[in-house]
């Protein structure tokens, strides 16, 4: 089984993308777990409209970790998805994201300025 908790999640378009990549790397969909969290209402509504077979949570930001409990090393992924930039405590959400997880932290941003270059950080 594979665990996926994004952060950030929107209308949860990237659970589908990770979904069609699992299946398309030869595993079984029904042995891949996604979790969703947003702080806005409607867009985990809209979420939940579109993708079923998930399981999607709206939750404050600032206290995501204190309010849905996710057990240390819950996922084997974790996606802070452009959400850094939205609490007053970055490193503790940092440093809670990476306590869920048993492999990966994936930490994106929505680029808001464009310069031509794109940059990739290892």
């Amino acid at each position: 089984d594979s665990s996926f908790l994004e952060v950030g999640c929107g209308a949860g378009y990237y659970s589908a993308v990770t979904a069609v990549t699992y299946r398309a790397t030869g595993h079984r969909a029904d042995r891949f777990h996604y979790c969703g969290v947003d702080r806005s209402e409607e867009m985990i509504e809209m979420a939940r409209t579109l993708w079923h077979g998930h399981t999607w949570h709206a939750a404050n930001g600032e206290r995501l970790f204190e309010d849905l409990y996710f057990r240390p090393g819950k996922f084997d992924l974790v996606n802070l998805a452009a959400v850094l930039s939205h609490t007053s405590d970055w490193r503790k959400m940092l440093a809670q994201a990476a306590a869920c997880s048993r492999r990966f932290l994936l930490l994106h941003r929505i680029p808001i300025v464009f310069d031509g270059q794109e940059r990739l950080y290892r």
